[in-house]
């Protein structure tokens, strides 16, 4: 509207007219708050986005670090079981060459009392029949003493007359 039409208005015309334009005004500053938050929260956005992407570097790098202690460890588990592994297999070589060695020795010292068992076993039955055959010479003499005793009594009996 132009200056000459505005003139003409009446005074509830104009009236009207600023009651509209200042609900037009109060649409337009409410619509300009809107977009001023939208705004905000987009460039909050933007921040966080970077500071997000600064973060999800940092737990990255915290990831890797973590990975790469992992593995370390694992790394040591595997070396130490694998020492611990070559410390048993030659410990048990060890104790199998040293049973071996204890069973051969105790297969000789088994052989050796095997026989000197013998040998005393053999000594002893000898002595056992040297001392049977000299009891048995001895018993013999005797019984034959005996029986010669016993024949001079027989004579001397029958000599004598009281036996027949």
């Amino acid at each position: 509207m132009t200056d000459v039409e505005l003139r003409k208005l009446k005074r509830a015309d104009l009236l009207e007219i600023l009651v509209e334009q200042g609900q037009e005004n109060e649409a337009l500053k409410a619509r300009v708050e809107e977009l001023e938050k939208k705004l905000e929260d987009r460039e909050i956005r933007i921040n966080n986005a970077g500071t997000i992407a600064e973060a999800a570097f940092e737990m990255n790098g915290v990831l890797e670090a973590t990975q790469a202690a992992a593995q370390q460890y694992l790394d040591n588990i595997k070396l130490l079981s694998e020492r611990q592994e070559k410390v048993c297999s030659e410990r048990e070589e060890k104790t199998l060459n040293a049973c071996a060695a204890l069973k051969e020795s105790v297969q000789a010292q088994c052989e050796k009392m095997k026989a000197d068992t013998k040998k005393e076993c053999d000594l002893m039955r000898k002595v056992a029949e040297t001392d049977v055959e000299a009891r048995w010479k001895e018993l013999t003499t005797r019984m034959e003493d005996f029986c010669n005793a016993h024949e001079d009594l027989k004579n001397l009996l029958k000599a004598s007359g009281l036996q027949k």
